[in-house]
This record gives structure tokens, sequence and C-alpha cells, in this order.
């Protein structure tokens, strides 16, 4: 392999007669993983730019006899065309429509849903958190494909996504300034910031459920751990906490500086992009709880559990202690309000 770690392709073989059909499997990586994963976990590793090493794996795939190639991409699309609403946007967008000898790629990392053909190369993204799939079939006749099917498979439960926004980096809407996408209905949250399309599924796999049960209740024996209470709703919406002071990032803040302090510690930040959800989050306890989770109040106290906690900050990251000087952290406070809006 060279200064390679891993393969450029896995081949995988389909059929019992000969030819067997061949499908060939490319992953590629997110250029941006050095900087969101945590400092130094890369070692020695560098993420090379994507499209001339995907077009490079295409073409040796095809040399090996490849009928099929896929591409799994952990890059995704950040929103869509506003002229064009079936038109994606964003880092897998530009991928596809670029790239050489693919026949499929799979996107990810980003929540946005489409399904879209750029020239030969169809496109698909799932709806994230696992709520649904889509499933892809060729037809191939003397080796070459003649025709591609696509079907979206929705697993069971309940899905939910943020009222959608045509604008990439304007942030959710609400039932009120915005549009649920078909089959989709929306729903009123506690404000109108947690405003959500929801659309519910009512078919299963009988062989998984009692599969998933012992883990669903093993988490919820965990997660179910009253931790205090709250008296009013601590606003999370993909916006506010980028951009002012607010009363999570406050309380994250200060808690990494009290466990710290020990240790000589006089200033703690928390970014506002690590916090993923308001107070109370969409943790939902287990059935037969009497916890209170809306309607925050100080009549009507609200229950913080430990579940709240992972969905608040779930990514495991770790403190990172440094001596700065004054100067570097005026630099630093400098920098984060410039990139504010007036």
């Amino acid at each position: 392999l060279g200064d390679q770690l891993i393969k450029p392709f896995h081949m995988v073989e389909f059929g019992t007669a000969e030819p067997k059909i061949k499908v060939a499997i490319i992953g590629l990586s997110n250029p941006e993983t050095p900087d969101i994963v945590l400092a130094g976990q890369m070692g020695t590793v560098t993420i090379s730019e994507p499209l001339a090493a995907a077009n490079a794996a295409a073409e040796a795939a095809r040399n090996a006899g490849a009928h099929i190639v896929i591409g799994s991409a952990h890059v995704g699309a950040i929103g869509f065309d506003a002229t064009d609403q079936t038109l994606p946007v964003g880092p897998l967008a530009d991928l596809a429509k670029q790239v050489k000898g693919f026949d499929l790629i799979q996107g990810g990392h980003t929540e946005a849903e489409f399904k879209k053909q750029f020239g030969d190369t169809w496109v698909v993204q799932g709806p994230a958190r696992g709520h649904a799939y889509y499933r892809v079939k060729f037809t191939l006749t003397d080796g070459k494909i003649t025709n591609t099917s696509l079907e979206e498979v929705t697993v069971l439960g309940q899905q939910t996504q943020p009222v959608p926004n045509p604008e990439p980096d304007g942030g959710a809407l609400n039932c009120s300034t915005g549009t649920c996408p078909t089959d989709f209905t929306c729903v009123a949250g506690s404000t109108p910031s947690k405003d959500l399309c929801v659309k519910d599924v009512k078919t299963s796999d009988p062989d998984v459920v009692p599969l998933m049960a012992p883990w669903k209740a093993g988490l919820k024996a965990k997660f179910d751990v009253p931790l205090g209470t709250i008296d009013e709703i601590w606003i999370r919406d993909g916006k506010v906490e980028r951009s002012v002071e607010t009363k999570e990032g406050d309380m994250i803040a200060d808690a990494i500086l009290d466990t710290y302090k020990p240790l000589g510690v006089q200033i703690a930040f928390m970014n506002g992009g690590g916090i993923r959800d308001s107070l109370p989050s969409a943790y939902a306890p287990g059935a037969g709880t009497t916890y209170v989770r809306t309607g925050c109040s100080s009549t009507t106290l609200c229950d913080l559990l430990l579940g709240d906690v992972y969905a608040v900050i779930p990514f495991g990251n770790s403190a990172v202690l440094r001596t700065v000087k004054g100067n570097i952290i005026w630099e630093v406070l400098e920098f984060a309000v410039s990139t504010l809006h007036e």
C-alpha cells in the first residue's frame, strides 16, 4: 500500500453464476476531520483533497473489473439552492459535480436530505439520526447499468426535523414562518424556536424489536437520573448560542471552571457550536415516569435528567488546559465578537 493506510477501494462480488457482478466501494474522508477531532488524535495521518483521490480510486476500481462504483463520503450538503429546492449546495454537491466513474455517492455529516443525479452519478443523503435510508437498486445488462431505482425506507418511530429554511445559514423557521415537507406535520414546541416537522412511522421489523429492547431499557435506567429542576426553557436553536451570551453557555463554562479551579485555572471557554440542545432537552424519559418536561415556569418546575446532559453536550470532548498570555486571550475575545452580526 505504500504510504496509504487503507486500500483505495474494496471489491464485493454478487451472484453465483459467472461472470459475477463486481461492486467497488470507495470511502471518502472529510478534509475537515483534523479540525473537528480531538487535538493530537490524527497523529501522523493526513487527509488529502478528496476529488483527485476519488477519481483515481474509481479509475483503479474500473480497471480491476468493477461493474458498479459506489462512494461513501463523510461530507454532506449544507442546504438547497434558493431558486431550486431540489438542488443541494455544499461540499457533497461540489464533489458530485466533479467526480468521474462513480455510479452512486452516499453522503452524510450534515442534516440535509435529498436524492439528485449529477451527470451519470446519483447522490443520496438520508435524514439525520438514522430515521431513514435510501435503498438503491441497479439493473445491469451485459455488465452495464441500464436502470437505477431509488426508494427511501423509513424506520420505526417518529421522524422529526427542524422547519426547513431555504437559506443555508438562516437557521430553523417555525410553524408560522415556514413550511414542512410533504407527509410531515408541523408541531408547536414549547417555544416557536422548538417547532418541529413530524412524521409518524407505524411499521416495524419484528426481528429487530426484541434485539433493541434491552438496550433501550438499559439507556433509560442510566439516563433517567434526576439532577435538578428549572423554571424556564433555556433556548438553543442553532443560532442564538453562536451569537450571544446564553445561560446554557454560562453554566457549562462555569462548570468547567469549577472543575479545574483546584489546578489553578482562572478562565474557561465553551464554544457555542458545542451546545446541541435546549434545556430541558429533547431527551424522552422512559414510559411510566412522572418527570415534568414541558411548561416550565416559576410555578411548574421542570425536571432535569442525566439524559439532558448527554443531549446538550453529546460529543465527549476533553477539556484542554493551557497557560496563555493575557494578550492572546484578548485577541481570542476580539476575534469572537468580530464575527458577530451587528
